[in-house]
């Protein structure tokens, strides 16, 4: 980097929460697979790498499998040629055609020799790292190699890259060209809203997690016991400590405790609508926010008469394309899809219905677009 800057700041100790009235989540999809390393969701896809390989989502239902052998961990990241978004498990990239996934080598132009063991991307940024050097690309194809640069863990933001190091994390302002170390020890990173316009730093250790201020300093948040996993999910942090399941939305302060059982959970994986997918062993579980045992009360209010004006003509259980909306379930199961779809590309609804902003802005609340 050009400059550097050095804040030294120390992790505070966090100290129990007090107890919270548990917060419902709602089962979208539960599936028995081999021992998940990564989920990433794309274009109403749901690609789930395991240590044999991967598996492809749609609705709900495996539609292909590729048993490459044991996956990195995968990302998203700006397609090269400048169309859309790549899946990647390190410098693979997956995609699928009928029933089969189809893994390719992508070196994006780096040295065919180096061992290139992970691709991370948000945004037009993307990361690539080897145990030798750090590939950054912020236009998503012009690569700047910074060699002797390693991480034990990296995550990536629009225009910002967290490095976690035996004892600090640096954190690169590609824009400013910039960094600053904080005096960590060994710990985990992560970018809540890494698409957004303002990204925010998440740190955790095993006892302590610490979250980016609009300040720029980093500020405890209690946690109700050891952390065994964290991840972003859209504007959402979602925490398992102590066998629970926690999240803290934007702008929030303090962890809320769910009622999923999660006794047995091992792993988190986010996803960008802000559900979570919960593993444990061989199971992997996704959970939304919402009402279990009864109509979702914002969703009758706010989605179902625009569905009933706009969509009910297609996407009735009988209708023509297909894909059955009429409930708020089926809409939890198609909220990626949706969000891509409606809100991101806008080709649907078709040519000729029409969807006024308002209708747009009610269902990106719905689906958790901030």
């Amino acid at each position: 980097m050009n400059r550097r800057l050095l804040l030294v700041l120390a992790l505070a100790g966090c100290h129990p929460a007090a107890p919270l009235a548990p917060q419902a989540l709602t089962t979208v999809t539960t599936l028995d697979t081999r021992r998940v390393v990564g989920v990433v969701e794309l274009d109403g896809n749901t690609y789930i790498f395991d240590d044999g390989g991967v598996s492809v989502l749609r609705a709900g239902a495996v539609v292909a499998r590729d048993d490459f052998g044991p996956a990195a961990p995968p990302s998203t990241i700006a397609a090269p040629t400048g169309d859309g978004r790549w899946v990647m498990s390190a410098l693979r990239r997956v995609t699928t055609e009928g029933d089969s996934a189809l893994v390719e080598p992508e070196r994006f132009g780096l040295a065919p020799d180096a061992t290139w063991s992970g691709v991370y991307g948000a945004g037009e940024t993307t990361v690539a790292t080897s145990a030798h050097a750090l590939a950054v690309a912020t236009d998503g194809h012009h690569v700047a190699l910074y060699p002797h640069v390693t991480a034990t863990e990296v995550a990536v933001a629009r225009g910002r890259v967290a490095l976690a190091g035996v004892d600090h994390v640096d954190v690169w302002d590609l824009a400013a060209g910039t960094s600053r170390a904080y005096p960590t020890g060994p710990a985990h990173v992560a970018f809540v809203d890494a698409d957004s316009a303002h990204p925010r730093l998440a740190v955790w250790t095993p006892t302590r997690l610490v979250l980016e201020g609009a300040d720029g300093a980093l500020h405890p948040v209690a946690v109700p016991g050891p952390i065994a996993s964290a991840v972003t999910s859209g504007a959402r942090l979602w925490v398992l400590a102590a066998g629970h399941v926690a999240y803290l939305d934007r702008d929030a302060h303090a962890l809320r405790q769910t009622a999923v059982d999660a006794a047995r959970a091992e792993r988190l994986f986010g996803s960008p609508v802000g559900d979570v997918w919960v593993a444990s062993g061989g199971h992997l579980a996704r959970y939304a926010l919402g009402v279990p045992g009864g109509p979702d009360p914002t969703w009758v209010a706010q989605i179902a008469p625009v569905f009933a004006r706009v969509c009910a003509k297609c996407h009735l259980p009988d209708g023509s394309a297909g894909v059955d909306l009429s409930t708020a379930a089926a809409w939890r199961t198609e909220r990626l899809a949706i969000d891509q779809r409606v809100l991101l590309d806008r080709s649907m609804p078709p040519a000729g219905t029409d969807l006024s902003d308002g209708d747009r802005a009610a269902i990106a609340a719905w689906v958790g677009r901030k």
